[in-house]
Parts: structure tokens; sequence; C-alpha cells
């Protein structure tokens, strides 16, 4: 037992559609876990 964490690293409208994706697959796949979903653009660079 342990939340499971999901990054991804792509650009803005990818990693944010598949946030919602994956989060409501898991949730109704598996009802007493938790999943966390990170997302973000992998060619971002500190200003």
């Amino acid at each position: 037992m342990g939340k499971r964490t999901l990054v991804i690293g792509d650009v803005p409208w990818v990693h944010q559609l598949l946030k919602v994706y994956v989060s409501k697959l898991f949730s109704l796949s598996y009802g007493i876990a938790s999943l966390d979903v990170h997302g973000a653009n992998p060619q971002d660079r500190p200003p």
C-alpha cells in the first residue's frame, strides 16, 4: 500500500489530457488506491 506516482514529460496539452484520462481511469479501476499524476514540458528551462 503506497501512493503511486506517474510523471508525464511532454508538451502542456498532452500531459494535461493524459493527466485527466489516467486519473479517471485509475479511479474507476482501483477505488482504494490513489495515483498522483505530474506533468511538465521537458524543454522548459529556468530563466
